[in-house]
C-alpha cells in the first residue's frame, strides 16, 4: 500500500515536471522574439545583444527547469529565432527592392513585425488558426505551426 502511494507521488511529479517543461519550452521562442526586437534597440554590438537576450531570457524560466535550459541552449534557440526573423525581413526587403517604383509599399514597422511573431510563437496550433482566419487566409488541411506562422507574417507584411 505504502509502495503505491509512493510510486504515485513520484508519477505525479514526474508529470508536473514534464508539465513544466513542455511550458515553459512553448513560451521561450515568443518571448526569445520580443527580446530580441528590444536588444535591436540597444546600442551595442551583435554579442552583447544576444548576450541581453540570453540573460534576460533565463529571467523568465523558472529555477526547477533551469538546469534544462542552459545558456548555451538559450542561446541557440534565440539564434535561429533572430535567423527566422532575418530572413523574412529580407525576402520582404528583396521583393520590396525588385518591385517597380510606384508599386513599393511603404516601410514596414519592425516593432510591430517584431511584436507579431514573438505573439505568433506564444500560439497553439488552434490559436494560430484562427489567427490564419483573422487574416483571411485559407490553410492547407495539414499545415503545421510554422506554415501558418509564415503565412500570417506573409499577409501582416502585405499590410503594412
Amino acid at each position: 500500500m505504502i509502495t503505491a502511494i509512493i510510486i504515485a507521488i513520484i508519477i505525479v511529479l514526474v508529470l508536473l515536471v514534464a508539465f513544466l517543461l513542455l511550458a515553459v519550452q512553448a513560451g521561450v521562442p515568443g518571448a526569445a522574439a520580443e527580446l530580441i526586437a528590444d536588444a535591436e534597440k540597444l546600442d551595442v554590438t551583435g554579442p552583447a545583444k544576444m548576450a541581453f537576450v540570453v540573460q534576460n531570457l533565463a529571467t523568465t524560466i523558472p529555477a526547477i527547469v533551469r538546469k534544462v535550459f542552459t545558456d548555451e541552449k538559450l542561446q541557440g534557440i534565440a539564434q535561429s529565432i533572430f535567423v527566422w526573423m532575418r530572413k523574412y525581413a529580407q525576402a520582404y526587403e528583396a521583393a520590396q527592392a525588385s518591385a517597380p517604383p510606384d508599386a513599393k509599399e511603404p516601410e514596414i514597422n519592425r516593432e510591430a513585425v517584431a511584436a507579431l511573431v514573438g505573439e505568433l510563437f506564444g500560439l497553439g496550433l488552434d490559436a494560430l488558426q484562427e489567427k490564419a482566419a483573422e487574416y483571411g487566409i485559407q490553410l492547407p488541411e495539414k499545415a503545421t505551426k510554422k506554415d501558418i506562422a509564415e503565412a500570417i507574417i506573409r499577409a501582416a507584411l502585405e499590410k503594412t
